[in-house]
């Protein structure tokens, strides 16, 4: 039989809630057995926390850096893709993200949504590095971006698989 690693793919551990007790979060985490955890960057601000909070704990932290739609509003043309692009190279963030459209709750304006998500896959495509997606009720849209990069999208590897939701009508 196959051997298995368990690995949490979107822990939110920058949320202030876990500050007092991060230190036993992660105890509990390995306890369970897991052996990575993916703390998700969803801001231009929580992602750089997120490359700050992961560096002591090589090996079993990573992050990733993006914005989340609802974020989308506060994206800073003047320095969040940067902000990014450079957080992108360090070895412990693991994908741009999380991303993409959520037009349920609409946080962000949809046009905004859209413009934000474009320019995270653009990069992504650029580095060469997967996509961590967030859709929620926007799946017309989310294919229509995706599709228009069609092969130039990196390579979807199972291990870059992160997550998978649908609801069938």
């Amino acid at each position: 039989m196959a051997q298995y690693e368990l690995v949490d793919i979107g822990a939110n551990l920058g949320h202030p809630s876990y500050k007092d007790d991060f230190a036993a979060v992660l105890d509990r985490a390995k306890e369970a057995g897991l052996v990575k955890i993916m703390v998700t960057g969803t801001s231009e601000e929580i992602s750089k926390q997120c490359e700050t909070l992961v560096a002591p704990y090589s090996g079993f932290l990573y992050f990733t850096a993006g914005v989340h739609p609802h974020d989308a509003k506060d994206w800073n043309s003047t320095t969040t893709l940067q902000t990014i692009r450079n957080l992108q190279q360090n070895p412990a963030c693991v994908a741009v993200g999380e991303c993409g459209l959520d037009f349920n709750r609409n946080f962000s304006p949809q046009d905004v949504q859209r413009d934000v998500f474009r320019k995270q896959v653009e990069l992504a495509v650029e580095l060469r590095k997967p996509l961590f997606i967030h859709e929620r009720e926007a799946h017309k849209d989310m294919v229509e971006i995706l599709g228009a990069f069609g092969d130039k999208l990196p390579p979807a590897k199972p291990k870059n698989i992160l997550k998978w939701d649908f609801i069938l009508d």
